[in-house]
C-alpha cells in the first residue's frame, strides 16, 4: 500500500531529496531512523514491470479493431507467423529510437496486409531500451482513419488509448511548426513529420511513402528495410 504525506520543504532540502527521489525507512530504533536513498537519476529508464506493460499495451494494440477485413488466407497466415516470431525478436544492436508514420500503425490495427513486417518493428520498439515515437498529429489522422474504417466511436477510441500506453508523442511547438512550413515540401504533413523525428532524436523514420522523405534528416526505412537490416 502506498500512501503519501506533506513533508516540511526544509526536511527534503536537508535531507537533499528532489521530484523522483525514492526514500526508504530501512530500519527504526530509539535513536532514530535507519534510510536508504535512491535518487531519481538512479532509476532504470524503463524498469522491467514498465517494459511488461508496454509489451502488453503492443500486444492488445496489434489485436487489431474488431471489424470486417478481406484477405487471403496466405496473408492471414503470414500475420499469425509474424505474431509469433515477434514474441522471440532479439534486442538490437544498440539502443534505438524508432519513430513510425502513421500509416504504419494503421497497417497493425486494421490488420492489412503489411501488418506483419510492421508488426515487427512495432515489436522491435518495445525491447529493453529501446523506444517507439510519433508525431502529435499522428493521434487525429489515426482517430479519423479508425473511425471511418471502423464506423465505431469506441474502437477510434481504442486506437488512441492503447497507442499511447507503448508508444511517446515527440514534444513540438512552434519552433518545430516554423521548421517544418521551410521545408517547402509539397505536403506539410510529411514536413510535420520530419520536424518532430528530429524533435525527438529518432534514429529511423518507419515509412511505406519513401519518396516523401527523401529530404529528410533522419534516415527513413520501409519495415521490410529495416528488418533486412536488424533481423529477428
Amino acid at each position: 500500500m502506498t500512501t503519501l504525506e506533506q513533508v516540511p520543504p526544509d526536511l527534503l532540502r536537508s535531507l537533499g531529496l528532489h521530484k523522483g527521489d525514492c526514500l526508504t525507512v530501512m530500519d527504526e530504533s530509539p535513536q532514530g531512523y535507519l534510510i536508504q536513498i535512491t535518487k531519481a537519476v538512479d532509476f532504470p529508464e524503463h524498469p522491467p514491470n514498465m517494459e511488461c506493460r508496454r509489451r502488453a499495451a503492443l500486444a492488445r494494440f496489434a489485436a487489431g479493431a474488431v471489424v470486417q477485413q478481406q484477405h487471403s488466407q496466405q496473408e492471414l497466415e503470414g500475420a499469425r507467423y509474424a505474431d509469433l516470431r515477434a514474441k522471440h525478436l532479439k534486442l538490437l544492436p544498440y539502443r534505438m529510437r524508432l519513430f513510425f508514420d502513421t500509416h504504419i500503425l494503421i497497417d497493425v490495427f486494421l490488420n492489412r496486409p503489411g501488418k506483419p513486417s510492421s508488426l515487427q518493428v512495432l515489436n522491435a520498439s518495445v525491447t529493453p531500451g529501446n523506444e517507439g515515437w510519433i508525431a502529435w498529429h499522428t493521434l487525429s489522422n489515426g482517430f479519423y482513419t479508425m473511425r471511418r474504417e471502423t464506423k465505431s466511436l469506441a474502437e477510434a477510441k481504442r486506437f488512441i488509448r492503447e497507442l499511447l500506453l507503448w508508444c511517446n508523442v515527440a514534444t513540438v511547438g512552434t519552433p518545430e511548426a516554423l521548421t517544418a512550413e521551410r521545408m517547402n515540401l509539397p505536403d506539410m504533413e510529411d514536413a510535420m513529420q520530419m520536424a518532430a523525428a528530429t524533435a525527438c532524436h529518432s534514429d529511423f523514420i518507419i515509412t511505406r511513402n519513401l519518396p516523401d522523405f527523401t529530404t529528410s534528416a533522419i534516415p527513413a526505412l520501409a519495415p521490410e528495410e529495416f528488418l533486412l537490416r536488424y533481423p529477428p
